[in-house]
């Protein structure tokens, strides 16, 4: 293992691992590229994202409060178990009237599973918000 930066502590180095794996801002990078911390761009723009993680309701729908300025998300995906196939489906923000849907508003973050859908009630769910700071 070797690890980069200025200082002997966790905030500031580049970790290269035997595996292959390579972290920047953490000492056990997860993946091969695992960054803690935010993404900037050339243009000095970047992106941010924000992860929520849970359990769906017992209901036709679950919402939760993203903590965001709104204004600028660009995008909200989610992920959801139906608990039938043991399978994660995708549901990314869209509008329009389909019974699987992601959508936000001004405060919250809302996952419209299917009216009367069971197998998409109480089941674990990961979002994921991408914004601009």
């Amino acid at each position: 293992r070797l690890i980069i930066g200025i200082q002997n502590d966790s905030d500031d180095h580049i970790a290269l691992m035997p595996s292959g794996n390579v972290g920047i801002g953490t000492a056990s990078p997860g993946a091969k590229l695992d960054i803690s911390g935010d993404i900037a761009t050339s243009n000095g723009g970047g992106i941010k994202w924000k992860t929520f993680n849970g359990t769906t309701a017992n209901a036709d729908r679950t919402s939760f409060t993203h903590g965001l300025d709104w204004t600028k998300i660009i995008t909200v995906n989610c992920n959801v178990l139906y608990s039938t196939e043991a399978t994660r489906y995708m549901m990314s923000y869209m509008s329009g009237s389909n019974s699987r849907k992601v959508f936000f508003t001004s405060t919250q973050v809302t996952i419209e599973h299917s009216v009367n859908d069971t197998p998409w009630r109480l089941q674990p769910y990961r979002c994921i918000a991408i914004y601009v700071p």
